[in-house]
Parts: structure tokens; sequence; C-alpha cells
């Protein structure tokens, strides 16, 4: 593949970003009344606003044709059609196969992996995740006293708890009556004890979610887990309250997980895809397998749209190109998403998931050295609360940092009577980030200075008409598809993540050596230094 610097249209773009270097994005508005209609786009009561970056119509061209001249096109359709799009684990990465209707033309039918056809596996899995939700709401599943469940713990890390936790916090005005969702994580059991704090082992029913059933930090906090459960209820009634996601299903088994209690996912969904397989069976149990299904529906929207619409109207790969012109072009290092919406006050930290872990790369799919920058630096939090907190950085700092601005206009499940205000912040904001309006009431200069706003700072905005589990599919969705759009003009690999391994395996020697109090010399001197400082004052949790 011609790797991008090395294309004509790369130059081209570093022509006009040349010629771009001293215009102001409030004077390209100046010059262009047309210019929101012209970069802006919906899809079902979904805006995407891009109008506010510093691009001009031969910019967006000239990044059009990059999408095109990159293999965008061939690594799509790879994608799609269950082709090894991770090829340095031999994997294809069917995430979207999971949220595909049973039937109908989405070219998925056909599709199988190691001979057996996807959507048959998908959609027997599902089943049995309807049939689970179902009977815990109906009462037909019970703990082992009788009792309805009322707390559904989900054990898991990484993907296992970053996605389920954002679309349940974003969708809590759907959540069934009578049940909460509680998530362990950290391998801090400080979090562990917190979730269990008041919990009643009768109405507690447990999901351990791990594609291997070896991540450590979920095994051991599923040991502390379940010997809370058993110390209380006895090791018989684990299969009233024990639920496995995984794609070891061996493992599980071999863990002591009743083979009913299992739902299966597969080597080809990648952990920060994982949402929208079994491992979102916190997510139907909360809000009701109907639920579920309307956020597989919305993200399955998003599916046909970036496989179907022509790049020039396709809002992930518009996404992505404004991406990679403020990456690549403008040289910012970092991006920051900010929703104006507290149900998603975890977005940033999902998105931050699947963004970093997937085009954090500096090799390209052959192995060789990148010629360019790939994922940028991604953080955020929720407005308006951020105005009171790192604004300061984004108005005065010494960094332009890109925002995506995100809202739903209408409120669901609460009063509205702040809607207007909070959506005017943030609107406002991204005006106030791109330029501050000439009022002597606001610049100042010499021994004022320290008023000065730097303005010309790009966003998007992203609004929503409602905080539905469709649209918040969509949504989803739409992020996912811009990272793989980026990393197929990039040449990259967005499916593996080989530096998460390297802390994993030094954390496993280091664990033995701490277990056994015998720190090898193999170490450099800060490391072995601090574990031995750690020996000396660690009290075993008994005070010895």
């Amino acid at each position: 593949m011609t790797l991008p610097l090395k294309t004509p249209v790369w130059s081209r773009l570093l022509q006009e970003q040349r010629a771009l270097a001293t215009t102001r994005i409030a004077s390209l508005f100046q010059d262009d009344p047309d210019r929101f209609a012209r970069f802006s786009r919906q899809l079902d009561g979904l805006l995407f606003d891009f109008s506010k970056n510093p691009i001009t119509q031969p910019v967006f061209d000239a990044l059009i044709e990059l999408a095109e001249s990159n293999g965008l096109r061939a690594a799509r359709e790879s994608l799609f059609g269950g082709g090894i799009v991770n090829p340095s684990e031999n994997r294809s990465a069917m995430h979207v196969a999971l949220r595909a209707p049973m039937s109908g033309d989405h070219g998925l039918d056909a599709v199988a992996v190691n001979g057996k056809p996807v959507l048959v596996e998908v959609e027997r899995v599902r089943t049995r995740m309807a049939e689970l939700a179902h009977a815990v709401h109906s009462g037909s599943w019970l703990g082992y006293t009788g009792k309805r469940i009322t707390d559904v713990v989900n054990i898991g890390i990484g993907g296992s708890e970053l996605g389920p936790k954002t679309v349940l916090e974003a969708l809590e005005p759907f959540w069934v009556p009578g049940i909460t969702p509680h998530f362990i994580s950290n391998l801090d059991c400080s979090q562990l004890h917190h979730a269990l704090a008041g919990l009643n082992p009768e109405t507690t029913l447990f999901i351990v979610s791990s594609k291997s059933f070896t991540t450590q930090e979920t095994m051991s906090n599923w040991r502390l887990a379940r010997r809370w459960f058993v110390d209380q209820a006895g090791e018989a009634a684990l299969v009233h309250h024990a639920l496995a996601a995984t794609a070891n299903v061996k493992e599980a088994v071999g863990a002591g997980f009743a083979p009913g209690n299992i739902f299966e996912f597969w080597d080809w969904v990648g952990g920060r895809y994982s949402l929208w397989s079994s491992v979102g069976l916190i997510v139907a149990l909360t809000v009701g397998y109907d639920h579920f299904a309307a956020l597989l529906d919305g993200a399955h929207r998003m599916d046909r749209h970036f496989l179907e619409t022509p790049f020039e109207n396709n809002l992930p790969i518009l996404l992505a190109l404004v991406g990679i012109w403020n990456r690549n072009f403008m040289h910012y290092d970092s991006k920051a998403i900010l929703p104006y919406d507290y149900a998603l006050r975890s977005l940033h930290a999902h998105l931050q998931q699947v963004d970093m872990e997937s085009n954090g790369k500096n090799v390209d799919v052959e192995g060789n050295a990148v010629s360019c920058q790939t994922g940028p630096i991604l953080w955020g939090g929720a407005g308006s609360n951020g105005q009171h907190a790192f604004f300061q950085y984004l108005h005065q700092g010494t960094s332009t940092v890109p925002v995506d601005f995100i809202c739903a206009i209408n409120d669901t499940g609460h009063e509205s009577e702040t809607r207007k205000h909070l959506v005017a912040s943030m609107i406002a904001q991204s005006e106030a980030l791109m330029e501050v309006a000439d009022d002597p009431g606001l610049f100042r200069k010499g021994k004022e200075a320290f008023m000065q706003y730097n303005g010309n700072t790009p966003s998007n905005a992203i609004m929503l008409d409602e905080l539905s589990p469709r649209n918040l599919g969509m949504l989803l969705a739409m992020y996912e598809h811009a990272i793989f759009t980026q990393a197929a003009i990039w040449n990259i690999n967005p499916f593996d993540q080989w530096g998460v391994d390297i802390g994993k395996k030094l954390a496993g020697k280091l664990w033995s050596e701490l277990d056994a109090g015998e720190i090898s010399g193999e170490h450099d001197s800060s490391t072995v230094g601090l574990s031995q400082f750690f020996l000396k004052h660690f009290r075993n949790g008994n005070g010895n």
C-alpha cells in the first residue's frame, strides 16, 4: 500500500494548510454565509456540524480524495465481509454482525468465520440473553432463597466495563424498576468492597465478563466476590447467582460456572467492541432486552450509513477526516470529548479506550515505522462542569485542543427546565473557542493582557434530538467507524493492542517476586527500590 505521505493529495493538503496558516476560523464564516449548511450533515435526528474547523472547500475536496485514494473502500468491504482486518492476530473483527438483524439486505447473511455462519451464532446468544432478561424481570429466575434479583454486579475491565457502564449511565431513564447495576473493575479491592457494601447475596446476580477468562484484574476480583458470596450463601447457591460472558467457554467451565450460565462471544469480537456482544448482558438486564435491541438497531443504522453513503455525506468518514486534518496537518496532539449531558459523563472514557487502544500505533500493518502521526490523546469530561475546571486551559492555554461538543436537545425522563441554558452554554462555548466577539469588555492589551482570549480553536458539534437507546447506538457506532477510517488511511491495525501486554507480563513476574518476598536482581535499581520499600511497609491486610 502507498504510504499516505507519498500520495499527491497529501502534498496538496500540506499546501492548503500553509495557505490557511494565518486564516482564522471566524473569518471563514464572514466570507461564506452558507458555511454551516456546507459543512454540516444530518442523519435520523443526529446533526454533525464540522463548520468550526479550519477547513475550506478545497481542503474538504482533498480530504475526500485522500479517503478515496488510501484503501478505505477495500478496508471497509473487508470489515463487513469477515476478512482478516486484524493481521497480527489473524482475525476478523465482526462487531458489525453483533448488531445486524437476522435477515435483511445487509450483506452479512453469508459471512462465516471458521466455517460457522456468523449471524446464526450471534442470534443463538441474543436469544439466550433475551430469555434471561425476561426471566429475571418476570421473577422466573430467582435467587437461591426464592427472592427476586435486585442487583446485578458486572466484574470486568476495559471494554468489559467502559462500554456497558457508559451506556447504562446514558440510559438511566430506561432502567427497569427494581434492578440496580454495579461495576467492579479496578484491582484495588476498595472498589469491590464499595460495590458489595449493602448488597444482599440472596438478591445479587454476578456477571464475570472477560474474553479470555484469565484477565488478572477480573479473575482476582471474582475470587474475592465469590468468597463474599459463598461465605454467606454456600457453594451450591452459585448456580443461581453467577453468570459468565466470555470467548473462552472451556476456561469458564473450569472456573466452576455452570454451562447454562455461560454466554459466549467470539475471538473476532475485540474487547473494546464487546458492548454489542454478551458483555452487554448487564445492559439488557438493567434496561430490558427491547431497549438493548434498540441500541443495537441504532448502531446497525450507522453501520449501513457508513457502508452505503458517499464519502462526502458519510458522517463517520467526515468525522475521521476532520480528525486527520487537525492531527496531521494542523498538528494538534490531543482532542477533548465534551458532552453537555450529565448522562454521557463517561463517554470520553469509553471513547478514550476505543480510540487510543485502536490507533495508538507506531508501526503500520506491514511492520514499518509509521510515516505520520496517528491517533490523538483523547480526554474530556461533562459540561458544564468542565467550564469551571479545564476550560481555562482551552481558552488561554498554550496548546490548541480541538473539541467535540455533544448534546441531546430533549431531556429524557427528567424535567427540562435547565435544558435551554445547558445547550446555550455548549453552543456559546463553541463560539467563544472559535473567536470571542470583538468587545472591549472581553479583549485587553498591555497590563490587562491576562484577559486576552486565544480563540481560533476548532470544534465539532454533535446534536441528538434525544438520548434514546437507538440514538446512543448511532452515536457510538459513528465514533467506531471514524476510528476505523483513520486507521485505514494511516495503514495501521486498529484491532490489536500489543502495547498492553508488556506491562501485564512484567506485572506477573513482579507479582510472583513480591509474593515470595524476594526481588530479582534482574530489575533496574528503581524497580528494586520501589519493590523493597513496598515489602518493608506492607502489612498484609492484618497489621503484621
